[in-house]
């Protein structure tokens, strides 16, 4: 759906991540709509093992942007299929951080939606190894105080 490219911040000098929807997918409104929905909500869930979220917006050809952090490591499903198996204390930590970042998720009325491996990245951060980060809220579905969906978007 996407390609993300690594940068520099010029202003802050620090390294980002920018993810730019692909071509192809601007004909669909619903697909500028999603990737903007991911960018809106993302930013406001702060959690350590959240991907952070810095700006959205969109190029001079009209494609939109998310800049979030920079995030050194792989996503889990290449971790597991370079590595195998993963020890279960292993297991058991990375789930923890994944189920802490939900619970914030949930604690603001987001559900995510479209967890998977492959939407969970796991690397080094602050000298911790095995860190883990949750990505790509797109699907996530924001509820309102009585818990009605005020989005509906459930079309991958």
């Amino acid at each position: 759906m996407a390609t993300v490219y690594a940068a520099t911040d010029q202003t802050l000098g620090r390294q980002v991540a920018i993810k730019v929807l692909s071509p192809g997918l601007m004909g669909v409104p619903s697909n500028y709509t999603r990737f903007e929905h991911e960018a809106r909500v993302a930013r406001h869930l702060q959690h350590p093992n959240t991907i952070q979220i810095f700006d959205f917006g969109a190029l001079e050809n009209g494609l939109p942007y998310i800049v979030m952090e920079y995030l050194r490591g792989a996503p889990l499903d290449e971790l597991i299929q370079a590595e195998g198996a993963l020890h279960p204390d292993r297991v058991l930590g990375i789930a923890r951080q994944v189920l802490a970042s939900l619970q914030n998720a949930h604690e603001n009325r987001v559900l995510h939606r479209d967890l998977k491996p492959r939407n969970v990245m796991v690397g080094e951060f602050g000298g911790q190894s095995d860190f883990a980060k949750v990505l790509d809220f797109g699907l996530s579905k924001v509820l309102d105080f009585e818990g009605n969906g005020q989005t509906l978007q459930t079309r991958s």
